[in-house]
């Protein structure tokens, strides 16, 4: 399984906040396999090691999976030191998760949020197989040229982004709205090679991420990923379903 912050794990089992848990490490209140932790950053791995808080041990808790209609204004972070609104505060607060990847701000639609940290880095991988769809709003009437420069893709600051597919919905001279799907790792880039083909973004919604669709969940609801959903999810990840349920 993947490293995780010791930190992050006492916060996710209800020890207390993360800097709560990063002051009992400090203050040398935390033992991992019997020896003292008292320095960050601090690393374990939850399926392996053996957790200890003033001598009381700490089980690793329950894997969750959840799947958010983010409304707009809604951040993807678990912190904000400017106290705005957070896509986990729209979930269970316990255990603690966080997003799968991110949306920013002003895009609405699916995210995922877990606490299985090896799943959630190999969703958030470059080369993971996994797609997202959006539909995207475009100012004007949207080409075809447009759309063959979108699929053939743009190389960016940051590195090269395409789409794999791009479906017109509906377009006319005020708007045009199109259904693009991407691979991992390139939603970040989407508006740029938007605005890169010569198109300006008026609306981004992310409806589907692999398996996972956001038909029937309302703006703000959640809801938790089925066993089909997940297994899906984990053999695009793994190669293979491991037989977790969600």
């Amino acid at each position: 399984m993947a490293s995780l912050r010791l930190q992050r794990f006492l916060a996710s089992a209800g020890i207390g906040s993360r800097r709560q848990c990063e002051q009992m490490i400090l203050d040398g209140l935390v033992k991992v396999n019997g020896q003292r932790v008292d320095s960050l950053p601090a690393f374990i791995d939850p399926e392996k090691d053996q957790v200890t808080v003033r001598g009381r041990p700490v089980r690793p808790v329950q894997k969750v999976y959840y799947v958010l209609n983010k409304p707009k204004g809604v951040i993807c972070t678990n912190l904000d030191p400017q106290g705005r609104p957070k896509a986990v505060d729209l979930v269970p607060q316990r255990p603690m998760v966080s997003c799968v990847g991110r949306l920013e701000a002003d895009t609405t639609g699916l995210i995922v949020l877990t606490n299985d940290t090896s799943l959630a880095a190999g969703l958030a991988r470059r080369d993971c197989p996994v797609a997202r769809t959006y539909l995207v709003t475009v100012k004007g009437r949207i080409e075809d040229r447009h759309i063959e420069k979108i699929v053939k893709g743009a190389c960016l600051p940051d590195g090269r982004s395409k789409a794999s597919a791009v479906k017109v919905v509906s377009r006319n001279k005020r708007q045009s709205v199109i259904e693009v799907s991407i691979g991992a790792g390139v939603h970040c880039h989407l508006q740029r090679l938007l605005m890169r083909v010569g198109l300006e973004v008026i609306g981004l919604k992310r409806t589907r991420f692999g398996p996972i669709f956001i038909k029937g969940l309302g703006q703000g609801m959640w809801r938790r990923l089925t066993n089909r959903e997940l297994a899906q999810l984990r053999a695009k990840v793994f190669g293979q379903d491991p037989g977790h349920s969600a």
